[in-house]
């Protein structure tokens, strides 16, 4: 919300939203105080599977050596995943 200063008050500006019209849209899926590491726990099936997906690809076209079996791979790939995300978690 945005709000309009005068010399007196601080007015709010309600301003009109469109309604989206998307048939995967889900209103509200951010939780107020997110956590990632529920939500990793959540889709850690998921999250493996894109990690292998990426992993395969990389491996495939550059033939240079990674040494995959580091965690910060992996965790790196689930936050940027997570700030990507919507944070909800299908219950």
């Amino acid at each position: 919300m945005d709000f309009q200063y005068d010399d007196i008050n601080i007015v709010p500006i309600q301003k009109d939203h469109k309604k989206c019209e998307w048939n995967n849209y889900i209103p509200h899926t951010t939780p107020t105080h997110p956590n990632k590491e529920v939500w990793a726990e959540m889709y850690d099936n998921e999250l493996q599977d894109m990690y292998l997906i990426i992993r395969r690809n990389i491996e495939n076209k550059f033939p240079r050596k990674i040494n995959w079996d580091r965690p910060s791979i992996f965790n790196n790939l689930t936050t940027v995943i997570y700030h990507c995300s919507s944070k909800h978690i299908d219950t």
